[in-house]
């Protein structure tokens, strides 16, 4: 399977792997030398390989996490298109790829936008980095180095300002801005307002937790209302159970899933959907979807 261990994967799982308790991502950053000439997946296999050859795994697709080591790339034969969107026009902003629609992977480091969706680290090779956007080594081996990112969002991140935006690409607009600081501030759909009149304060302490399709949030806020930005792309799908008085599960910078509570707030949420009535969910997923063309089209 081109996923075994080494010591950069060694490295990781023991700073990553879930013990219930989510602790960051990992990925692997490409080169972008051929990118705008070449397709992408011909050049994503070329370097899987070669990371295979050199280290024992592939370091892209499935291969770190199959050594328990959570990624926020994505391979599926059904990308989620509204995490596809966030990832091209936002994560990678600035790259210009021939993309395959059934993945993401990781071409541009912008350190405050890896952050948001929870990569704490950044693995490159280093003959096609020999420094990363100012990133910290923390870890070196056969051609190798892996890149800490600071303050990387594992428990929630708890702004205080808040952008309203009539359109998906009136939201990336805001979030692309130089002036956009995804830990202090949040864009918010403007159908969302009527929820968010209350101003916000930031977490006292919070903790997420993933277990098979759930995850667990438990947080205490600073003041009488928070709003949490979890690094997880936003679904319809996403079920809460309350334990406590009940908050509100929005959508948050795009694709990522927001909690709103009062004080403090402990909530599992489970990913589910099926058919007849528990298909409703995909439904109104889908309803975004002509929005996300739009931004797409709009943006590159």
């Amino acid at each position: 399977m081109g996923a075994d261990a080494s010591p950069i994967t060694l490295f990781l799982k023991e700073r990553l792997a879930l013990d219930s308790q989510f602790h960051g991502r990992a990925d692997f950053v490409l080169s972008q030398d051929r990118l705008a000439a070449e397709p992408e997946v011909g050049i994503m296999v070329e370097e899987r390989n070669r990371n295979f050859r050199a280290t024992g795994n592939g370091m892209l697709l499935r291969a770190l996490p199959f050594q328990d080591i959570p990624v926020a790339s994505s391979y599926e034969q059904a990308l989620d298109y509204l995490y596809y969107l966030f990832w091209t026009r936002y994560v990678n902003e600035g790259v210009r790829a021939h993309r395959s629609i059934n993945m993401t992977n990781l071409e541009a480091v912008h350190a405050d936008r890896l952050a948001l969706i929870g990569v704490r680290y950044v693995v490159a090779r280093d003959a096609a980095y020999s420094a990363l956007g100012g990133l910290r080594r923390v870890f070196s081996w056969g051609g190798y180095s892996v890149y800490e990112i600071a303050n990387a969002n594992a428990s929630g991140y708890s702004p205080t300002k808040l952008s309203f935006a009539e359109t998906l690409s009136d939201e990336l607009r805001l979030m692309r801005s130089a002036h956009f600081d995804p830990r202090r501030e949040a864009v918010v759909a403007e159908s969302e307002r009527e929820f968010l009149t209350l101003a916000l304060s930031p977490l006292r302490s919070s903790k997420v937790s993933v277990l098979r399709q759930s995850l667990y949030f438990e947080a205490i806020g600073r003041g009488p209302r928070t709003l949490a930005v979890l690094p997880f792309k936003f679904s319809q799908c996403w079920r809460p159970r309350w334990i406590g008085p009940p908050g509100r599960v929005l959508r948050v910078d795009g694709a990522l899933v927001g909690v709103l509570f009062d004080e403090a707030v402990r909530v599992r949420l489970s990913w589910s959907a099926g058919y007849a009535w528990g298909a409703r969910c995909l439904v109104e997923d889908a309803n975004l979807v002509p929005a996300a063309v739009d931004a797409a089209k709009a943006l590159q």
